[in-house]
């Protein structure tokens, strides 16, 4: 049986996040395709997860440095310090664990969430051994200064180039067909595209939707770039031109605030038919929520680029229509007519009310987006790739 060692640093805690979902679902899609799986996470993890080993591993997140104000230059050589302590822990860590086990070319390590300090203590470790397992990285579609140790997106890719010069069996992937083309010209081939995995909810008690009232959930964190500043004129905009016999009610998720949106949540507040959840959900009351949605929103800023969105698979793999940035690779995840694109607040306004006059269309073809996601789910590019006989591509 071929073993897959996930490597995720912030995996940690038991509440819903980013990094928890995806840990899940990649654990969920290897296991279905009858690997062993094994997940390095960090010593803080307390999630359990069904046909998968959790190792605590890790001694840091991505998130320990984050900073929204401005960091003075003696904080900066004190970070850049431990960030080189942390740097070397993790390749003795990583070093060790190889060794403890017994790891060789016939094993596969995914990152799926690469940072700088993981892809230096991996860079280190693949340049001084041979008998080393495949090394699969989910690329981010960012320059993500506030991770931490920074996430020097063009040293990354030129340092996967030179471990794949050299032999070594180390493959990339992306969220987004768009951040695949992205890299071409750089790495001189266009990765396989790996959308984040998400799951249908299992077990969870969606709270009661009343026939005579529709919700259209914005869930996920709120943030500036997910276009959480939007949301007040997209509501009332709706809210003036709906003429419907139906009441809408808006699920939002709070923003963070380090995005300094008091003033839009202030303006939220105001509004009716609008029902405010905390910014750190657990995972049982943001899918209780979820499955309440009749229509997922996602008025995300053209800024998120090429990348993905978990919130917004999640959506797909429950089977709910969703509204999303046309300007966005969010694009690409309306597949089979499961939904529609808008630019501006009063486009995406106007296509929560076509969708609520169609409801049971766009219902029926979000079930049918639903099931090609976790088709292909289970059928995925790193699946394929750590099960074909030959393992050399790029």
């Amino acid at each position: 049986m071929n073993r897959v060692i996930i490597l995720d640093p912030s995996c940690f805690g038991d509440l819903r996040s980013h990094h928890v979902n995806s840990v899940t679902g990649h654990a969920y899609a290897f296991s279905g395709a009858g690997l062993k799986v094994e997940i390095c996470a960090n010593i803080g993890c307390s999630i359990t997860v069904k046909d998968a080993t959790i190792l605590p591993v890790f001694p840091y997140t991505i998130y320990d440095d984050y900073r929204k104000h401005y960091i003075s230059r003696h904080i900066r050589i004190l970070r850049y310090a431990r960030q080189l302590l942390t740097g070397n822990n993790v390749h003795h860590r990583i070093s060790k664990f190889i060794d403890e086990n017994h790891l060789d070319r016939s094993d596969h390590f995914f990152i799926p969430t690469l940072d700088w300090i993981l892809f230096q203590a991996m860079t280190r470790i693949y340049s001084a051994r041979t008998n080393v397992p495949s090394l699969h990285m989910l690329l981010m579609y960012e320059k993500a200064d506030w991770m931490t140790g920074g996430y020097p997106y063009m040293k990354i890719l030129q340092g996967i180039r030179k471990l794949q010069n050299r032999g070594n069996n180390v493959f990339v992937y992306t969220e987004t067909r768009e951040h695949a083309l992205h890299l071409k010209e750089t790495l001189g081939f266009v990765p396989p595209n790996y959308p984040f995995p998400a799951l249908p909810v299992t077990g969870a008690q969606p709270l009661p939707a009343a026939k005579d009232k529709i919700f259209v959930g914005v869930l996920g964190g709120g943030r500036r770039d997910k276009g959480y500043n939007l949301l007040p004129e997209i509501i009332s905009t709706f809210n003036t031109s709906y003429t419907g016999n139906i009441e809408v009610v808006f699920i939002i998720q709070l923003a963070r605030k380090e995005d300094y949106l008091e003033k839009e949540t202030d303006l939220l507040k105001q509004i009716k038919n609008v029902v405010l959840l905390d910014n750190r959900l657990s995972r049982t009351v943001y899918e209780d929520n979820l499955l309440r949605c009749h229509i997922a929103l996602f008025p995300y800023s053209r800024v998120y680029a090429a990348r993905g969105s978990g919130a917004v698979n999640e959506a797909i793999a429950n089977g709910i229509p969703i509204i999303c940035s046309r300007h966005t690779a969010l694009a690409e995840a309306i597949t089979t007519g499961n939904g529609l694109t808008a630019t501006t607040t009063a486009e995406f306004a106007d296509s929560i009310t076509n969708i609520i006059g169609q409801l049971d269309i766009f219902q029926a073809r979000a079930k049918t987006a639903m099931k090609l996601y976790l088709d292909n789910l289970l059928d995925n590019p790193v699946i394929r790739k750590i099960n074909s006989s030959s393992v050399k591509y790029g």
